[in-house]
């Protein structure tokens, strides 16, 4: 692929659209004659925007892997500007996505070049991300205040760190069908800043730990990339911190960097075949300057560290349906129930 120029290379790499991709990915987690179903309804809510950043590159798709895990399907699907529960009410169950349409309808629509909204979908628990990178941070912080209550704005209070370090970038809300179950504020740090001293301060001996995980994928971990810091709102969440870092799209994508993902993966008890599998397929079907492999996560809990490894697909927006003559046709269609939903 190495000579292939970027005029040609979408033909060359078989790009595929979000629902083609999404069909291969739920093959690769074994969802089996379900697989179809699922890809279609995915896709469906899937609504590319123009905002960027640098954990996702404008891309409308993501596709996850947790360690410790197995191999299941998780993925994150961009739904334009703000949540549409009408449109998402063949993939998360009517409670609970009712539970997430109460909580966000007070928040203020943006007035920025915005992320918007995103849809994190696992069969075990949906979540959705949202947009709170303001140019001002003290207009994100207002907007992020309207939709908290008593508690979780004094917790807010406590965790949030000065404005100077770090700016508020994103809201994470996840729920079931009892309720409202975790709200997380992502926090994106200065430029060239550490946060070490965010980590230290909530979970000591954290930031080596940190560290060591990201080596596998990076040879200096500690200077390299932005970082994001997710901070809990729910009681007795101070140690469970989410350490988030792009350094990884600086590397790359060559048999290295394939690897460094099975040797992540395996070192916390992760599906180290499907996350080797998933690579390949990822970077089969992307341009070669493409970047698949952009963003880890680290999380930080009192007895367990945990790891998402976040890849990029370089999906063909737009492109047609799958149809009946398919290379993978084999796979029928799935009925509604197909798709596992929320618990």
């Amino acid at each position: 692929m190495a000579g292939i120029d970027r005029g040609t290379a979408g033909a060359a790499a078989q790009r595929l659209s979000i629902e083609e991709t999404l069909l291969r990915v739920a093959l690769l987690a074994r969802y089996g004659r379900a697989a179809r179903g699922i890809a279609q309804r995915l896709a469906a809510v899937c609504a590319p925007g123009e905002a960027r950043s640098c954990f996702e590159a404008g891309a409308p798709l993501q596709l996850a892997i947790d360690a410790p895990g197995s191999a299941e399907l998780r993925v994150g699907l961009r739904l334009g500007g703000r949540l549409d529960p009408e449109r998402l009410r063949e993939v998360v169950s009517e409670r609970t996505l009712d539970h997430l349409a109460d909580f966000l309808e007070p928040l203020p629509a943006d007035r920025h070049e915005s992320l918007g909204a995103w849809l994190y979908w696992t069969p075990e628990q949906p979540a959705v991300f949202v947009d709170l990178r303001d140019p001002d941070p003290r207009v994100a912080l207002g907007r992020l205040e309207r939709v908290l209550g008593a508690r979780r704005r004094a917790r807010l209070e406590e965790v949030r760190p000065a404005l100077g370090l770090a700016r508020p970038w994103g809201l994470r809300v996840a729920a079931g069908d009892a309720g409202v179950e975790r709200v997380d504020v992502y926090w994106l740090l200065a430029r060239h800043s550490s946060p070490a001293s965010l980590i230290e301060a909530s979970v000591p001996g954290g930031w080596a730990q940190v560290c060591e995980l990201l080596g596998h994928l990076l040879r200096r971990p500690a200077v390299a990339g932005r970082w994001t810091v997710s901070t809990s709102l729910e009681d007795g969440g101070s140690a469970r911190l989410r350490v988030g870092n792009s350094g990884w799209t600086l590397v790359p994508e060559d048999e290295r960097k394939h690897r460094a993902v099975g040797r992540l993966v395996s070192a916390l008890g992760g599906p180290r075949d499907y996350a080797e599998a998933l690579w390949s397929l990822c970077r089969g079907i992307a341009a070669p300057d493409w970047r698949v492999g952009r963003s880890c996560e680290i999380e930080l809990g009192e007895t367990e560290l945990r790891a998402r490894l976040f890849l990029t697909p370089d999906v063909h927006v737009g492109a047609a349906a799958i149809t009946s003559n398919s290379a993978t046709s084999a796979t029928s269609a799935a009925p509604r129930t197909g798709l596992p939903s929320s618990p």
